[in-house]
């Protein structure tokens, strides 16, 4: 197993990419901490992870919050002892064209997808420097590097989060930390599949955008989160992959 002995806190893992991640890690022997504001829904996925053999414990914390966050880290030493792995995978998405955008959504929207981040990097940080080091995960989106009408927030939200992937994997290298982003397309997800339910998506025009015809899935983001939390990417720091099927490389000339 790759990820025997270590400790995983991942945010936002009760569903979607971040529950898939979280069971990936615990299947490679990892013990994770899963992270929602429901504890409910917390506790659902980490029953799934201990019916399964391996270690898992709920919090119910907001990310956005410091407090609330050193008390989830403070709760994961004192049953774990230690920290190796943050999956920063906490997030919203929103569509709202720039003219409309209101300065609440604006806020609310870079506390979620960016500050969240630093905050949870930070409290993570402090541990990995005092006990030789770790790995942080940053979950951001294509949508960093590509514009799509009326994703004003969530697109600059997420390109900031690069940004921010960049800046502490240069800070922290001398404590052995390393800090990468995974920048998916559209996945897969029960959000997705809803708005493709309520007609807001459209599936095979999605599926059609990308070369592959088709989305990416959950468990290809939890590959590569995978990859960036185990000693196979120990020499990977300040990187962003993009997990698009192609999207952001194909011009889509079919479609003319």
């Amino acid at each position: 197993m790759k990820l025997g002995g270590k400790v995983a806190i991942v945010t936002g893992s009760s569903r979607g990419i971040g529950k898939a991640a979280a069971l990936r890690l615990a299947k490679e022997g990892c013990a994770l901490v899963i992270n929602s504001r429901h504890f409910d829904e917390a506790n659902e996925v980490a029953q799934q992870i201990v019916k399964k053999g391996g270690n898992a414990f709920p919090v119910e914390a907001d990310v956005t919050d410091a407090t609330s966050v050193s008390e989830m880290v403070n709760k994961t030493i004192e049953v774990y002892q230690n920290v190796n792995i943050l999956v920063n995978c906490a997030g919203m998405s929103m569509a709202v064209p720039a003219i409309d955008i209101t300065l609440e959504d604006w806020n609310r929207v870079l506390s979620t997808n960016l500050t969240s981040q630093l905050i949870c990097s930070q409290a993570v940080a402090r541990v990995m420097m005092k006990n030789g080091g770790g790995k942080i995960v940053n979950i951001t989106s294509m949508l960093a590097e590509i514009i799509v009408p009326g994703r004003i927030g969530y697109s600059v939200s997420k390109a900031a989060a690069n940004h921010l992937t960049k800046a502490l994997a240069i800070e922290w290298a001398p404590y052995k930390i390393n800090v990468n982003a995974i920048g998916p397309a559209y996945v897969m997800t029960d959000i997705v599949r809803d708005l493709i339910r309520r007609g807001i998506l459209d599936e095979e025009k999605l599926k059609n955008r990308s070369p592959f015809k088709r989305l990416v899935t959950v468990e290809e983001v939890a590959d590569a989160v995978l990859f960036f939390a185990c000693d196979d990417s120990s020499c990977i720091t300040g990187e962003y992959l993009k997990l698009d099927c192609g999207w952001s490389k194909y011009g889509g000339w079919d479609q003319f």
